[in-house]
C-alpha cells in the first residue's frame, strides 16, 4: 500500500522528479507528506468512484428533474451543515496538529465534538419549531425543509469527525473506512432502487445517509477513549479560530449553492439537475484531489514556520500544470457525461467554463490552505471573501432583472467571481505573506 515506503525503484523516480521540477532533493517533510498521502489517495479515490458510479445511476434513474431536487436539497443542507460545524474542524485540525502533548490533544478534539453536536441539536429544534415560518419565507416546500436540515446535521458530525482522524493522522484507518461507507452507500442504493423499484430522491438520500452514519459510528468507537468533558477554556480558545474560519468556509460553500439555488429558483428544476451533472462531471475528481490535499497539507503546513519553500513550490506547479489539467478534466467530463444518459446533452461550452472553473479552485486550494495557517491574515482576508460573494450575489440579480436566465450567464458570472478569487489569493499569498520578514 505505501509504495513510497515499501517500493524503492518507485522511490528513487519520485525523487528523481522531484530534482527535476524544484531542483533540490525531497526534504523529511516532504517524504513524510507522500508517506501519509498514498493512504489518503487509496481511500479517497476508490470511495469517490464508488460514490460517482451512484451519483451517476441516481441521475439516470432520477432523471433530470428528480436529480435536480436532490441537488437543491443538497445546496440547502450545504449551508446549514456550516452553521452546525461552525469552523471547528477546521480549527480542531490545527490546534489538535499543533498540541505536544495528548492531554491537548484531547481536550481540543472533545471541546470540538460537544460544541458540533450541542449545535446540531439546536438547529433541528429551531428548524422543527419555524417550520412553517420557513416555508413561506423561502418559498420552498415543507418536505424540502425537513430533509435538508436532517441530513445536514449528519454531514456536518460525519466533517468534525473527519477532521479528527486527519489531525490524528489515522489516515490508514480514514482511508478504509471511507471506502467500507461508500460500499455500504452502492449496496442500499441498489437494494432500493434496482430490486425493490423505488424512484425518488429521498431514497437516494437514505443511500447516503446510511452510509454517513456507519462511518460516524466507526469513528466515535475508533476515538472513543479520547472524548473527555468539556473544556470551557479550550472551547473559547478555539472559538476565535473557528469563527473565521466558518466565515471562510462559508464564503467557499455559498458560491456553488448560491448558483444552484438560483437556477432552481430562476431557470428550473431540470435545468438545476443537468448543471449539477455538469457540475458532477467537471469538479468530482478535483473536489476529491482537494479533499486528499487538505487531509494531509493542511495538518503538515499548520506544523511548519516557514512556508516560503511551499508557496514557491505552488506557483511553479500551478504555472506548470494550469493548462494541462484544464484539458484533462475536460476529456474526462466530455466521456463521463455519457454515462448519465441522453437526457444530459453535452454543452462544449458549459462543460468547457466549469473545466477551467475547477482547475483554478483547485489552485485556489492551496493558496487558502497557506493563509489558513496564519491567523492574522487567515482573518484579514476573509473579509475579502465576502465582498466577492457580495459581487457575485449583485451579478446574479441583475441576470434575473434583465431577463438573462440563461446557464450560460450564470455559469459566467461563476467564472468571473472564482478568477477574481484566484487573483487576490496569489497576490495576497506571494505579495503580502511572503514577503513578510516575520513570518
Amino acid at each position: 500500500m505505501n509504495f513510497y515506503i515499501k517500493n524503492n525503484s518507485k522511490r528513487v523516480v519520485i525523487e528523481k522528479i522531484h530534482i527535476l521540477f524544484f531542483g533540490h532533493k525531497m526534504s523529511p517533510m516532504m517524504k513524510n507528506f507522500l508517506k501519509n498521502i498514498s493512504w489518503t489517495s487509496f481511500g479517497f479515490l476508490v470511495s469517490s468512484l464508488i460514490l460517482f458510479t451512484v451519483n451517476v445511476l441516481a441521475g439516470r434513474f432520477l432523471g433530470p428533474s428528480g436529480y435536480g431536487e436532490y441537488n437543491f436539497i443538497l445546496s440547502v443542507a450545504s449551508i446549514v451543515s456550516l452553521l452546525i460545524i461552525m469552523g471547528f474542524d477546521s480549527s480542531s485540525i490545527k490546534y489538535i496538529s499543533e498540541s505536544k502533548t495528548d492531554k491537548d490533544k484531547n481536550e481540543y478534539l472533545s471541546g470540538s465534538l460537544w460544541v458540533v453536536i450541542f449545535l446540531a441539536i439546536v438547529v433541528l429544534v429551531v428548524v422543527f419549531l419555524a417550520q412553517n415560518i420557513l416555508k413561506i419565507f423561502f418559498d420552498i416546500k415543507e418536505e424540502i425543509i425537513i430533509v435538508s436540515v436532517f441530513y445536514a446535521a449528519l454531514l456536518g458530525i460525519r466533517k468534525i469527525l473527519s477532521s479528527f482522524l486527519s489531525s490524528l493522522n489515522f489516515f490508514k484507518f480514514q482511508s478504509v473506512i471511507m471506502i467500507i461507507e461508500s460500499l455500504a452507500v452502492i449496496l442500499l442504493f441498489l437494494y432500493l432502487f434496482v430490486i425493490l423499484g423505488y424512484n425518488h430522491y429521498l431514497y437516494y438520500i437514505i443511500s447516503l445517509s446510511f452510509g454517513i452514519l456507519l462511518f460516524c459510528l466507526t469513528t466515535i468507537l475508533k476515538i472513543r477513549k479520547r472524548v473527555l468533558r468539556y473544556d470551557i477554556d479550550k472551547i473559547l480558545f478555539l472559538k476565535r479560530y473557528a469563527i473565521v474560519a466558518f466565515l471562510t468556509a462559508l464564503a467557499i460553500a455559498t458560491p456553488v449553492s448560491l448558483i444552484k439555488l438560483f437556477i432552481g429558483k430562476y431557470l428550473s428544476i431540470q435545468d438545476l439537475g443537468i448543471f449539477s451533472a455538469y457540475m458532477a462531471v467537471t469538479a468530482i475528481f478535483v473536489g476529491q484531489f482537494i479533499l486528499i490535499i487538505n487531509n494531509v497539507f493542511f495538518p503538515m503546513v499548520s506544523s511548519i514556520n516557514d512556508k516560503r519553500p511551499i508557496i514557491n513550490k505552488i506557483n511553479k506547479i500551478s504555472f506548470i500544470s494550469f493548462i494541462p489539467i484544464t484539458v484533462i478534466i475536460f476529456l474526462v467530463a466530455f466521456f463521463m457525461l455519457k454515462f448519465y444518459g441522453d437526457n444530459y446533452k453535452f454543452n462544449i461550452i458549459y462543460v468547457g467554463m466549469l473545466s477551467v472553473i475547477s482547475s483554478l479552485l483547485l489552485i485556489n486550494n492551496f493558496y487558502r490552505v497557506i493563509v489558513q495557517t496564519y491567523n492574522e491574515y487567515y482573518f484579514k482576508l476573509h473579509k475579502f471573501n465576502y465582498v466577492n460573494i457580495l459581487f457575485l450575489s449583485a451579478g446574479l440579480f441583475f441576470i434575473n432583472i434583465l431577463a438573462l436566465n440563461k446557464m450560460a450567464y450564470v455559469i459566467g458570472m461563476y467564472m468571473l467571481y472564482v478568477v477574481i478569487n484566484f487573483f487576490v489569493l496569489f497576490l495576497f499569498t506571494n505579495y503580502y505573506i511572503f514577503k513578510n520578514k516575520n513570518i
